[in-house]
């Protein structure tokens, strides 16, 4: 795997962040909407964890070539970054984000554990390629339902099936 430094020298030489990109090496760049941002950030994240881990570099361009493709992230983006991935994910998933300066240009590293397998997102995409509520991946039996007045006692509570 190639180490932050590595990628972002081949950027600066002259290579495009497609070229460089790998089964565990992604570059994203910040978008105009934060919630897309935070989506398709934590869709790479995600895919990263149910495979063998990686890293995902953020302000980066996928077509530029050299220091044009250092786009920069906005101050800030990287705490959001950390709760939005968090709450997009289930079972919730911490990753560390560090913030790293290039040129005078604010770049984050997002350095991603392989995870346990099939870790999704909470708009989970079902095989057809429609997204799916993951709240569909929680266990039934796992979840007690009580409803008040179905039992002979008030003191009592039944569980519902």
């Amino acid at each position: 795997m190639a180490t932050f430094d590595d990628a972002i020298n081949a950027v600066l030489a002259g290579a495009s962040a497609d070229e460089l990109e790998t089964t565990m090496l992604e570059f994203k760049q910040e978008s105009d909407s934060i919630k897309h941002t935070f989506e398709t950030i934590t869709d790479a994240v995600v895919c990263f964890a149910n495979s063998v881990g990686g890293t995902v570099i953020v302000g980066v361009a996928d077509k530029g070539r050299g220091i044009d493709a250092l786009l920069g992230v906005s101050p800030g983006l990287q705490q959001g970054l950390v709760k939005g991935i968090f709450d997009r994910t289930r079972p919730s998933l911490s990753v560390p984000i560090f913030e790293r300066e290039v040129r005078g240009r604010l770049l984050l590293e997002i350095t991603v554990p392989q995870g346990r397998p099939s870790m999704p997102t909470r708009r989970a995409h079902q095989p057809d390629g429609s997204v799916m509520n993951a709240d569909r991946f929680r266990p039934k039996s796992s979840v007690k339902r009580w409803r008040r007045g179905d039992c002979t006692t008030g003191r009592q509570r039944c569980r519902v099936r």
